[in-house]
């Protein structure tokens, strides 16, 4: 299962480090908000998973070139399952300079709220009606 989108975000000035560029924090920040709206699109949240909670595990970014005040960045997510957590994947474009700007992976555990205990990722399909 293979679920790709696309969302859209403009780098802001609270965005921009001391160097003038994009801030390695606010781009995990940009990339919450884009994941918070897909998720929106599908009916679910990080804290409404058919009653259940998703949670980060784990996340690795790889840079391809800097991006400045006013780029517009393109992020494509992937979501895929695995027998763990729900994997999402970044291609992250900027659309002003029309090269990627980066690679992502966040990796997020299903648990179950009354337990705490993780449970099947397969749960977010039956989330999505998928």
């Amino acid at each position: 299962m293979n679920l790709v989108f696309k969302e859209q975000v403009a780098v802001r000035v609270d965005d921009v480090n001391f160097g003038g560029h994009l801030d390695h924090a606010r781009l995990i920040s940009l990339m919450h908000q884009a994941r918070v709206q897909v998720f929106k699109k599908l009916g679910v949240s990080e804290l409404d998973c058919a009653g259940n909670l998703m949670v980060m595990r784990s996340l690795e970014i790889k840079y391809s070139a800097l991006s400045y005040l006013d780029d517009v960045l393109e992020m494509s997510l992937e979501i895929t399952i695995n027998r763990a957590c729900v994997v999402i994947s970044y291609e992250i474009k900027n659309l002003n300079q029309n090269k990627r700007a980066a690679r992502a992976e966040i990796q997020m555990a299903v648990i179950n709220k009354n337990t705490g205990q993780a449970i099947a990722p397969s749960v977010f399909l039956e989330a999505i009606n998928f």
